[in-house]
């Protein structure tokens, strides 16, 4: 969950990590309905559960990582070039950041959202001509640092333990890679 040095590409730089959760869908992850989820859609995430970990954001992409302790573990990038859109999601008690591309829609739930917001759009601002081929050769070059998504499990009492390796938050990421390319 911590950055490391090892998940950076060359080049990249930390700007700012935060604890989040990335918001999945249970039902498309495979995931039953534990006896916490009842009150979930009071706080606008009905068949949804909230993964918890750090989001970073750094030089190149967020970078979401996920601590070990859920029913879904792994990580998701998504790079800062093909972000369409940042979006407050809040209601009531649920501070939501929204995260688009032209093919993906991504939700973390994060305390300081607008701020969050003003640093991400700050880091695409940032982001000189030439970078986005610098970040292609880099991540051609050193492709398990790009996250290698969100692996769900189910479990009853954390045994007879079946994991789904193509899920959602992994195609996410190589969705976000292929629009980085300029290809959908």
């Amino acid at each position: 969950m911590k950055l490391a040095d090892e998940d950076l590409l060359p080049g990249e730089r930390p700007i700012q990590s935060k604890a989040a959760n990335a918001v999945i869908s249970m039902s498309e992850h495979g995931l039953e309905r534990r006896g916490y989820h009842a009150g979930m859609g009071l706080v606008g995430m009905k068949g949804q559960e909230a993964i918890g970990g750090k989001l970073h954001l750094t030089s190149y992409r967020l970078l979401f990582k996920s601590h070990g302790m859920n029913r879904a573990t792994g990580s998701v990038s998504i790079y800062l070039p093909t972000i369409t859109a940042l979006e407050d999601r809040s209601r009531v008690v649920t501070r939501k950041i929204g995260v688009r591309t032209e093919a993906t829609d991504s939700e973390f739930v994060a305390w300081g959202v607008p701020g969050l917001i003003r640093s991400i759009q700050a880091a695409i601002d940032a982001i000189g001509p030439g970078e986005r081929e610098t970040m292609l050769a880099e991540i051609d070059h050193h492709p398990d640092r790009s996250g290698g998504g969100l692996s769900t499990e189910r479990a009853d009492h954390m045994d007879a333990i079946i994991a789904n390796p193509a899920g959602h938050l992994d195609a996410i990421t190589a969705m976000v890679v292929e629009e980085l390319r300029g290809r959908r």
